[in-house]
């Protein structure tokens, strides 16, 4: 009869408590698994906190110089308006002014497939003509103007000659400005 009782337990090991066991080592390793990605959740809840927090302890006045650096749609009617503010704030003269909407194009800042299109990349031609300081300075004013552009081309072109010692040359620039959509 021991014996018997013996077989039946290590039958009843193998045949019930081995797989049992071996299910519960699973579900423990799910349950490490979850943790960890719960653990995770609450890091990211305070960074999404202090990052809210950061947020709005900038100034609507910071929010608007923002909204200028990258606008959230191109106005070509204000991008116009502050270039020729540009213009004629260092006596150049606006030959021409371009934007050319067939060659924006999206771009994705990342290979993050979760935000296909972060920006928009506008195209535009400015021609003006004056001096070259004059030009020089209309250069850094608009590098330190708060949108963002990038010059992409230049070509200097002379167009007459009044006197010697004024020299008027046509300038012709490609630029590029950015908005989010």
């Amino acid at each position: 009869m021991p014996f018997i009782i013996v077989g039946i337990c290590i039958g009843m090991y193998f045949m019930y408590i081995s797989p049992i066991f071996s299910d519960i080592m699973v579900e423990r390793e799910k349950i490490t698994e979850y943790e960890k990605v719960l653990s995770g959740t609450k890091e990211l809840k305070v960074k999404r906190d202090n990052l809210t927090s950061s947020y709005n302890e900038i100034t609507a006045e910071n929010l608007a110089l923002l909204n200028k650096l990258i606008p959230n749609k191109f106005d070509s009617a204000i991008f116009a308006n502050d270039i020729n503010g540009l213009v004629s704030r260092n006596a150049l003269t606006l030959l021409d002014l371009k934007v050319d909407v067939a060659r924006t194009r999206e771009r994705n800042s990342s290979s993050d497939s979760q935000n296909p299109n972060a920006y928009r990349v506008v195209t535009s031609t400015i021609k003006v003509s004056g001096s070259y300081d004059r030009f020089v300075r209309f250069l850094k004013d608009l590098e330190s103007s708060v949108q963002l552009v990038d010059v992409t081309s230049l070509n200097i072109v002379s167009s007459s000659i009044a006197k010697t010692t004024d020299v008027k040359l046509e300038y012709t620039l490609e630029i590029n400005t950015y908005s989010l959509q």
